[in-house]
């Protein structure tokens, strides 16, 4: 049993660690009541890079390999660090492409420590014939499920969990380094940088990684249906498809009206480019990218087809704070973005409740809230299975 100044034990095991995830693992290691190890690697896929944490446990040194012949993975080098005793807590990755997380499972069930199942309930990349496997095998192994969304955990619930064995995270974003980064901006130094950089009133934005699930291509011809709106566009990324996509918009006559500014992390940077821009556009599979846009107080357009979105689509309320169009076409594309850009004082409302929505629902306060209370209930059935 664990004593009330005993801390719980906590191993999280991840793919990798970006760079919106790290504030959630320094928020969980600095609770009085958890000693926490994080393990991961320090790449996977290719280009995509784990962040440094402020964390003493923590460990981006487990590779990832491909096992020929298959679709799974094998993570190298994993082990229990602070999975000791009855009441301490494995989390692991809920991708059923992981094997290596099974001897790890076994070792800490044989311990008596609790298993917390972290991942999304649905989204554009979930597999449709492994989805069944996969909450067969949560029903059966863990001791907590923990979702992304709210909607996640209703979806299990409404599949026959027990509610006081689901949890949800509310996926969000450091929102400190973002209001940190508006307090430098004033109407006059954003005029400045307007005129600097040439722009316009009629500013759409796009911030996220380059490659087909973007479906930038869409919005670049949907562009070249507008041209009377004198609309430019910002784009922040780069990725396996800039060429393709630079391409299409040279071919489109687009690329005068187009500044492709590349890869930005800072949110001192990336604030100028937000507060210049009217809509966030994302006409592809959106995850965070809304999140983020949110936070800056954007209205986001995007697809309709919810299902092959990431979880934080739950946070997207059409005629609220966006808008969605036909997945997939390009006539739809175009008169959203009419409709859009002919409605400046909505647009204007719709990103101020996007800015005020973030800040009431989805704070990394409540993110680490949520994720210590899982911890906590996992280790409490842990416990009570050994009575």
């Amino acid at each position: 049993m664990i004593c009330e100044n005993q801390k719980i034990g906590v191993d999280i095991i991840q793919p990798i660690v970006p760079h919106y995830r790290a504030p959630l693992f320094e928020g969980l290691s600095r609770l009085h009541n958890l000693d926490l190890s994080i393990q991961c690697a320090a790449e996977w896929p290719p280009g995509d890079r784990s962040v440094a944490m402020n964390i003493a446990d923590y460990y981006p040194k487990n590779p990832i390999k491909s096992i020929p012949g298959t679709p799974f993975v094998w993570q190298d080098n994993l082990r229990l660090i602070k999975v000791k005793k009855p009441g301490d807590v494995l989390v692991v990755c809920g991708d059923l492409h992981f094997i290596s997380n099974w001897p790890l499972i076994w070792k800490a069930k044989q311990l008596g420590a609790g298993l917390i199942w972290w991942g999304h309930h649905w989204s554009a990349t979930t597999n449709k014939w492994l989805y069944p496997v996969r909450l067969l095998l949560t029903r059966m192994i863990a001791d907590c499920v923990l979702l992304y969304t709210r909607t996640g955990r209703d979806l299990y619930i409404d599949y026959g969990f027990p509610d006081n064995r689901v949890f949800f995270t509310g996926n969000t974003l450091d929102l400190a380094q973002i209001d940190n980064a508006l307090a430098e901006v004033t109407p006059c130094n954003l005029q400045d940088f307007k005129r600097q950089h040439d722009l316009g009133e009629n500013v759409l934005l796009f911030c996220g990684v380059l490659r087909e699930k973007a479906r930038l291509d869409l919005l670049l011809e949907a562009l070249a249906q507008i041209k009377e709106f004198n609309v430019q566009l910002v784009v922040i990324g780069d990725g396996p498809y800039k060429e393709y996509y630079y391409n299409l918009a040279e071919d489109l006559g687009l690329n005068d009206s187009i500044l492709w500014v590349g890869e930005i992390r800072s949110e001192k940077k990336l604030v100028w480019w937000y507060k210049s821009a009217r809509i966030f556009v994302y006409p592809g599979s959106i995850g965070l990218s809304l999140m983020h846009a949110f936070a800056y107080g954007l209205p986001v357009l995007t697809h309709n087809d919810i299902n092959n979105h990431m979880p934080e689509i739950e946070a997207l309320r059409v005629g609220i704070n966006g808008w969605t169009y036909e997945v997939g076409s390009i006539q739809s594309l175009t008169q959203a973005l009419k409709k859009a850009l002919a409605e400046e004082d909505l647009c204007s409302e719709m990103g101020d409740r996007a800015f005020r929505m973030i800040r009431e629902e989805y704070t990394m306060e409540k993110m680490i809230t949520r994720f210590s209370e899982c911890i906590l209930a996992c280790s409490r059935m842990a416990l009570a299975r050994r009575c």
